[in-house]
Formats: structure tokens, sequence, C-alpha cells
């Protein structure tokens, strides 16, 4: 065998097993609503994802109308929404994909209602320069409650014990720890 065959091989073996480092990032800890002190015991939940901003293409035509528009900035452009993501229910089957915009200009995420109880989400998480990365978060809805899930915009809880708190491997914070 020629030793730039070797290589090659050899290199393209490597990349391959690093790919495969790459997956998914699951978080151990459910994630639920802020700890409030009387809490309502009746009616739906509602489930917000602060996933990583959705990638958009530019259009050209769009751009150059803007640029005129916007008296020269672009700014509008480089807003976009919160990445859509999946949601699962306890057992693991799909129950709906959530478009989390209203249009791509959209920076707050879509409130979802659903009853309360456990599920689990697949959202794109930002890593900062790295780019994103694909999470599984189980999240558990509370009647009359909000859960939040932070994985793109930097949220920082005030004053809490470490233990209130569900972080990703890279220590940022994504939500309030469930309670049982």
């Amino acid at each position: 065998m020629k030793p730039w065959l070797a290589i090659a091989v050899c290199g393209a073996t490597l990349a391959l097993a690093g790919c495969t480092f790459l997956g998914e990032t699951t978080v151990l800890s459910s994630i639920g609503p802020a700890p409030i002190e009387s809490p309502p015991t009746t009616g739906y939940g509602s489930l917000q994802v602060y996933s990583a901003h959705a990638p958009t293409g530019p259009d050209l035509m769009e751009q150059e109308w803007t640029w005129f528009a916007d008296s020269w900035s672009n700014d509008l452009l480089y807003s976009p929404a919160r990445s859509d993501y999946a949601l699962y229910n306890e057992q693991g089957t799909l129950i709906k994909w959530v478009r989390n915009a209203r249009n791509q200009y959209d920076p707050k995420p879509t409130s979802v209602s659903l009853p309360p109880g456990r599920y689990e989400i697949e959202a794109a998480a930002d890593g900062g320069e790295s780019g994103t990365f694909p999470v599984r978060v189980p999240v558990v809805i509370k009647p009359g409650q909000t859960t939040r899930v932070h994985l793109g915009d930097g949220w920082q809880p005030n004053h809490c014990d470490a233990r209130d708190v569900v972080r990703l491997p890279n220590g940022d914070f994504i939500g309030w720890r469930a309670n049982p």
C-alpha cells in the first residue's frame, strides 16, 4: 500500500470516529417552572423554549430592499428567531414539531399549552463560538405555570442554590430543576 493512501485511510477513519462523539447531549435533570410560593393546582401549564437562534440564509432581493428601507442598516437581517424543536411525551412518542416563532424576525419563543405531566424536548442549544448542538431535555409541566428552557439566551438565575438549577455539560444554566 502506498504511504499516501495509508495516511488518507487513517485520516478518514479518525474523522469518522470523531463524528460519532459529536452526538446529542441529553440533560438528565428535569426542568420545571420557577419556584413560587403558592402554585395553582388546576388547568393546563405552558412551555417556552429559548432554543438557539434559527439560521437564516441571505435573500439578496430582501437584503437590497432592507438596505435602502433601513437607511443603510441591515440589522433586521441578523436578528433571527428561535429554532424549531420536537416535543415528545413521556413514552418517547413525538407529539408535535413546534414552530418556535411567527417569522424569522420574531425573537420571542412560542408558548405551548400542555396538560400537566412529563415531556421531553429535542432542540438546538447555542454553543457560542462552536455553533449549535442538539440536546434532549426532560421537562415537567405543572398546572397554571410556565416552564422555560433556556438553550440560547444566556439566562442567569438570580440568587439561588446550585441544586435549584439545571446546567448543560458546558456549565450554561438552562432552567429551574423540577420539584418532584
